[in-house]
């Protein structure tokens, strides 16, 4: 029997400005996907959130006005405060509106992923 060679891990690489603006660039201005793919990827990169802090914020979670969002289930299930820069507040403002056009309400999670249903649809 073959022995397998353990996979080898390499430490994590933060993206660069650089690196988010081209993801940003690919992201359409006018599809609701490419919204929420921008105030995604804005509240990933602008206050560092991880992706599951991310996907676990709701509406009321987020305040473009006060420039901030609220992480309820942080690391080590913590609560804090993020900052929110003026160009992600811009990105989830538009996403804000976005959600109200397609309906979302604040029951619904701040970023819907292909994992989680809506509220009310059977799980996948």
């Amino acid at each position: 029997m073959l022995k397998r060679k353990p996979a080898r891990r390499f430490p994590a690489e933060p993206l660069t400005l650089a690196d988010v603006e081209v993801l940003r660039a690919a992201c359409s201005r006018r599809a609701p996907t490419g919204i929420r793919n921008r105030a995604l990827l804005a509240v990933l990169f602008r206050p560092g959130l991880r992706i599951s802090e991310a996907l676990a914020l709701f509406p009321k979670d987020l305040d473009p006005a006060g420039r901030s969002l609220r992480v309820l289930r942080g690391e080590g299930n913590k609560a804090r405060t993020a900052p929110l820069p003026a160009d992600a507040a811009d990105a989830g403002d538009r996403w804000l509106e976005s959600r109200k056009r397609l309906r979302l309400t604040g029951r619904h999670p701040l970023v819907l992923d292909a994992q989680r249903p809506r509220s009310g649809e059977p799980p996948r």
